[in-house]
């Protein structure tokens, strides 16, 4: 690992990259293997180089409102999956899958925030359980949303992944086991589970893309 960055090196860095000053750049909870943070950046010079999400009044630059997703540079993170995660997002986008806008990405060589980065659109919601399931402002998504993410998944299905590079194959009948032999204690039922769908697995079909992770949190 690296000299440990301040968030006064990581805004620093970002403005140089992204071509703005960033402000109010603040941590996010959860994120195992990536850094989650929100920022605003206010663009340089007039005004310009596209940005957007802001309202330029009394003459300012425009305000975009972002999200900077930092690996952590512990080894969690495999290399080059931030230009997949972005190749990835892009592709969804135009699948028609609901994604935030790409920015801007990198793979943390001699840009001063280390290890591989995203930055996003910043997209206002919620994503905890309880409260879409139970608190009376989200009765309207609750209505909506089971269809919505129907939608979203069967999209992200028609996305060919041999369009995406560094997308890895995988096979969800073998993959399993070493991960469950990686944490250290025992899992029968689980281990027992994967080898049985391993031993009378169905005919290969076409490969398609997945989520792997798909809950209120992603």
């Amino acid at each position: 690992m690296g000299p440990r960055r301040t968030s006064d090196d990581v805004a620093a860095a970002l403005g140089r990259r992204l071509g703005g000053t960033v402000q109010d750049l603040r941590p996010l909870s959860g994120g195992a293997s990536r850094l989650t943070s929100s920022f605003d950046l206010r663009a340089d010079g007039d005004g310009g180089g596209g940005a957007d999400g802001g309202d330029g009044r009394d003459g300012a630059a425009p305000v975009r409102r972002l999200i900077l997703q930092l690996d952590r540079g512990d080894g969690l993170a495999q290399g080059g999956r931030a230009d997949a995660e972005a190749d990835l997002l892009r592709a969804a986008h135009d699948a028609g899958v609901p994604v935030p806008s790409v920015v801007a990405v990198g793979d943390g060589v001699d840009d001063g925030l280390g290890a591989g980065w995203l930055v996003v659109e910043r997209l206002e919601g919620e994503t905890i359980p309880r409260k879409i399931l139970r608190d009376p402002e989200w009765s309207g998504a609750r209505q909506a949303l089971t269809e919505q993410c129907a939608r979203a998944l069967a999209a992200i299905h028609t996305i060919d992944p041999a369009s995406i590079e560094g997308l890895p194959a995988r096979d969800p009948f073998r993959d399993p086991l070493p991960f469950l032999d990686a944490l250290g204690e025992a899992r029968p039922a689980l281990e027992l589970g994967v080898r049985w769908l391993e031993a009378n697995r169905l005919p290969a079909g076409r490969r398609v893309t997945v989520h792997g992770d798909f809950r209120n949190g992603n």
